[in-house]
């Protein structure tokens, strides 16, 4: 139902234009009548009627996980209030809460987007592009007894937790994704489609001037690539337990996740490429949760032996996650040397990003500057590896097989690196003929490749 103002008891013209521009000469709000449990796609085609428009923006409280599924849960609000705009407008909101086991804390992120300028209470909420009034905000959830995540409602069929008071939805006020008291579960469904969100996540990550982590300043200033690796195990252990309530988490209840632990082998094919180049070109850092993991042992161990020193690698853990690490092999005394928000950092700014199957790479890889060569994909097959190709495609797109990779290193090296068009392969093999004094002065590099090398092969 739409409230249209009256002058002296005569209604004022229906047409939205006009009515506009009465509604401003007169110095009246836009607005729309509510009624209880009327879905958020009615509303906007009630705010489209009156040309007015809100804002859009997720509570704190509004998570599911870590930070990369909380930000899939927005991203399903952020891509229904762009596919709605003028009338509704999205606008970031902070990172907070812990979810319900305690596994990960997002503290550390918490306004890893949000810009009081751009996306404080009320900012250019209006139509016409000013503010409107700070203190109208108005929550939204899922009707009825929605679960979260994946089991929750499409973003349309939200309902307003409590209406107004005057049961009026000005032109400038806000709708909370969350934040409603006792629908704190009730959330939409997560959307893994980053196409229309990823200039805006890339534009508001680089806005923040966001630290440069000590790992790849040191290769720069060296002039070499930094590599990061993503290895995913902490928090895919068998058990966790968690610290404030003593609950033991256990691993095969959530087996879904089982499939996000990547083994060694599947980062082989494309770090070969990595351990070819000569030295002094680039350097390999794991960043993982437990350095201490048999897999991460095992890739490191094997990229050390294909470099021969020519590339050096080093494992980046996290000081946090080692206290929660059980059974054999975990209990990690390593000290840590990259907390999650290095993590992220590490992801969205090394010159070249492999990772494997896990949210919080593909979150950084939406945020990366286009300019950036794009991530590379491990090959570990398996279930639901369509799926997360697919993701990765919204995100910007993605390096799949080791001859791109290849391409793209070769664009990106220093020049040095560099000795007329050959592969890494062949540069191996050129600066060890060259070291042994057996290249003529006549000779170009075109002949056998000289890689020696075994592929991928597991070992």
């Amino acid at each position: 139902m739409l409230l249209l103002p009256h002058v002296h008891g005569v209604p004022l013209p229906q047409s939205s234009s006009v009515l506009r521009s009465a509604e401003l000469a007169l110095g009246v709000v836009p607005s729309v009548e509510l009624r209880r449990g009327m879905p958020l796609d009615e509303i906007v085609g009630a705010l489209e009627e009156r040309n007015a428009s809100v804002c859009v923006q997720p509570h704190e409280s509004y998570s599911f996980g870590g930070l990369s599924n909380t930000w899939l849960l927005h991203q399903s609000v952020a891509n229904y209030a762009l596919e709605h705009a003028p009338a509704l407008s999205w606008r970031f909101g902070q990172f907070g809460s812990k979810d319900d086991l305690g596994q990960h804390d997002n503290s550390a992120f918490q306004d890893l987007l949000f810009s009081t300028e751009r996306d404080g209470p009320g900012r250019r909420c209006r139509r016409d592009g000013l503010d409107g009034d700070v203190s109208r905000r108005f929550c939204l959830h899922c009707p009825g007894a929605s679960g979260r995540g994946t089991r929750g409602c499409a973003v349309g069929q939200m309902v307003l937790g409590e209406p107004p008071k005057d049961g009026l939805l000005q032109d400038g006020d806000t709708l909370t994704a969350g934040g409603c008291s006792g629908q704190e579960g009730r959330a939409a469904a997560l959307s893994t489609n980053f196409s229309l969100t990823r200039p805006l996540l890339a534009a508001a990550y680089w806005a923040k001037h966001p630290p440069v982590p000590e790992a790849v300043a040191a290769a720069h200033a060296a002039g070499e690539l930094a590599v990061a690796v993503h290895m995913r195990n902490g928090d895919l252990t068998r058990e966790k337990t968690n610290k404030k309530t003593g609950k033991v988490w256990q691993r095969e209840e959530h087996h879904a996740a089982d499939v996000r632990y990547v083994p060694a082998n599947a980062y082989k094919s494309n770090l070969q490429k990595v351990a070819e180049l000569p030295a002094g070109c680039a350097r390999v850092y794991i960043v993982t949760e437990n350095g201490d993991d048999a897999e991460v042992r095992k890739l490191a161990s094997w990229f050390e032996k294909k470099a021969e020193k020519r590339v050096p690698l080093e494992v980046l853990d996290d000081p946090y996650d080692l206290t929660l690490h059980k059974g054999p092999g975990r209990g990690s005394t390593h000290t840590g040397s990259c907390s999650p928000d290095c993590a992220l950092h590490m992801f969205t700014q090394s010159d070249v990003l492999v990772m494997g199957r896990s949210g919080f790479p593909i979150f950084a890889a939406a945020m990366r500057n286009e300019t950036m060569m794009l991530p590379v994909k491990c090959h570990e097959g398996g279930s639901g590896d369509a799926s997360f190709g697919h993701t990765l495609g919204t995100a910007g797109g993605f390096i799949a097989d080791s001859d791109a990779l290849e391409a793209d290193l070769r664009r990106r090296l220093p020049e040095r690196c560099l000795k007329s068009h050959v592969t890494p392969s062949q540069l191996v093999s050129f600066a060890a003929e060259e070291s042994s004094g057996e290249i003529s002065s006549g000779e170009d590099g075109s002949g056998e490749d000289g890689s020696g090398d075994e592929s991928s092969g597991d070992e």
